[in-house]
């Protein structure tokens, strides 16, 4: 079989760090991983996991053709739903009514989503 490997960088998986940290610091500890290190371990998360690893993994063979679908139409909706979350724009006065929280008189002149919730 032809196959080159495959490589998980410190951006990718906790994995990647690890082996990063193993070859260019080196440790006494080889057996000890430090998720403290991994620069990017806000976006390493395991709900994120398939979302991340599932290309490589069916790339090289790993995983199936179904589940690579699957994991690209969920990556889909989230993108959409996303969108759609961006899109939607009202006034501070009507995420209060939505919501039913009462008026801030701080923000009561202020428009747009971010502030709505000040």
């Amino acid at each position: 079989q032809d196959w080159d490997g495959m490589t998980i960088g410190r951006t990718e998986g906790y994995i990647g760090v690890l082996i990063d940290d193993l070859t260019t610091l080196g440790t006494s500890e080889p057996y000890r991983m430090f998720t403290s290190r991994a620069e990017f371990r806000l976006s390493l998360r395991p709900d994120n996991a398939d979302l991340r690893l599932t290309p490589k993994g069916y790339h090289v063979g790993c995983v199936s053709s179904e589940r690579y679908v699957k994991t690209k139409n969920i990556k889909q909706s989230m993108e959409d739903a996303l969108e759609l979350c961006n899109s939607i724009s009202y006034p501070v006065c009507t995420w209060r009514q939505i919501l039913k929280m009462s008026p801030s008189p701080n923000t009561e002149q202020k428009n747009g989503n971010r502030y709505a919730f000040s």
